[in-house]
């Protein structure tokens, strides 16, 4: 079993707390996560927020959240960026921590925004109200990844995400990167052993049972993003004991 499994909040201490919430990103502090990780969209007045899903509930009909303001973010209580930034700074813990960052990204939406614009805001927030080496930038369309790579930032961190079905775990293996996040499903041993020959790691999600929690520490896995970091931080506790 890994000893230093790293232990990834996933929208924070989500099982508690509302996803992406101020809330859930503290109680994931608390507990001693060792990375949170977060949503990011980029709002209609080029505000970052923090929220999950393409389209916000609205009264008539869901609206694309490219079409929305802060303001309207807000309505429904969902943070902003700098908002999370300013919550961990007065956590002295905080240090101890990254910041996983995925930006969510909808090709072919007419209110999409480009993807450089979309890197630019991220890059920008990061660089000036929080620490780029203690951040890493995750998402599913690698073509945003490959903007952060394009930057030629040293300390700039991507890791590409891999869906059940969608990722391609070879094309993945190839990329510029030290940390692969896939869909547990579409993990096996054999696959953890052939990305740590390549160099890379491993950090299946969404894992909230101790059963595979067991089975991918064994497999060797180098982290897990739960939904439970409690739980998970109490079973590598008793499994290291």
């Amino acid at each position: 079993m890994n000893q230093h499994l790293h232990v990834q909040a996933h929208r924070g201490a989500s099982i508690e707390k509302r996803e992406n919430s101020l809330e859930s990103i503290q109680r994931a502090v608390e507990l001693g996560a060792d990375s949170i990780e977060i949503d990011i969209h980029l709002l209609k007045d080029e505000t970052l927020s923090v929220f999950h899903d393409f389209h916000v509930p609205a009264s008539t009909a869901p609206k694309f959240i490219g079409d929305l303001t802060v303001w309207e973010m807000k309505k429904i209580g969902a943070p902003t960026l700098l908002e999370v930034f300013g919550l961990l700074k007065s956590f002295p813990s905080s240090n101890l921590l990254w910041l996983d960052l995925e930006l969510k990204y909808l090709e072919g939406h007419p209110s999409s925004p480009e993807r450089e614009k979309l890197v630019e805001a991220v890059l920008d927030c990061v660089s000036m109200n929080w620490q780029l080496n203690r951040t890493k930038f995750r998402s599913f369309d690698w073509k945003i990844l490959k903007c952060f790579q394009a930057k030629s930032v040293s300390s700039v961190q991507t890791i590409p995400l891999l869906g059940k079905t969608d990722g391609d775990f070879n094309e993945a293996l190839k990329l510029q990167t030290e940390w692969l996040a896939p869909h547990v499903d579409m993990l096996d041993e054999k696959r953890v052993s052939w990305a740590h020959r390549l160099g890379l790691k491993i950090m299946p999600y969404t894992v909230n049972f101790p059963a595979d929690w067991k089975k991918l520490a064994g497999w060797g896995v180098d982290g897990i993003t739960t939904d439970d970091p409690e739980g998970l931080l109490q079973f590598l506790e008793r499994s290291n004991r």
